[in-house]
């Protein structure tokens, strides 16, 4: 759904990360966060009575809702195609659909964007090593400096930017 206050957010975001900003460094907590990203009630009211229309039930998050609920009663909501796919190694199924998931046109502009359906997991590369490759590492935890993946990713860093980032690697953790 909507944010209250997108430009609000993304402003105070900026002002916290600028070193050279008075507020920098002064992170907002998970409530002022909320204050921003929190949808207005009446259009929260309104999704929430139309997600629930086909007997789904939802749990309330300051920007959203998780939804539940019978394969029929989900289609029904996003007129849409429910079917299970299932994974051929591991036997694990999930369901997914393959056409996109439509709301209706008074929803347009309240229900920004519905996930969760139509996306598969994706095996990561190197994410899982052979077990004698495991046991010649032993015990020891390995990790990469971020300079190793500033390369491996191409990142560049210039030197004037007033905040940095860079993807970080923590080996053998699962996430």
């Amino acid at each position: 759904m909507p944010m209250k206050d997108f430009p609000g957010l993304e402003r105070s975001l900026l002002e916290v990360s600028d070193p050279d900003h008075a507020r920098y460094g002064q992170w907002l907590s998970q409530e002022e966060a909320d204050h921003f990203a929190r949808t207005p009630f009446h259009i929260a009211k309104e999704v929430r009575a139309w997600a629930e229309s086909t007997g789904a039930s939802c749990k309330r998050l300051p920007e959203s809702f998780k939804c539940t609920g019978s394969v029929a009663q989900i289609e029904r909501l996003l007129s849409t195609e429910l079917s299970v796919y299932g994974h051929t190694q591991t036997g694990k199924t999930i369901i997914r659909t393959s056409a996109p998931a439509t709301v209706p046109d008074h929803m347009t502009g309240k229900v920004v964007m519905v996930t969760g359906l139509r996306q598969f997991p994706v095996a990561r590369a190197g994410s899982v090593r052979p077990i004698e490759v495991i046991r010649a590492l032993g015990d020891v935890d390995y990790s990469i400096v971020p300079q190793t993946l500033i390369g491996m990713y191409n990142v560049t860093l210039d030197g004037t930017a007033k905040s940095t980032q860079a993807p970080v690697e923590f080996q053998a953790y699962p996430a």
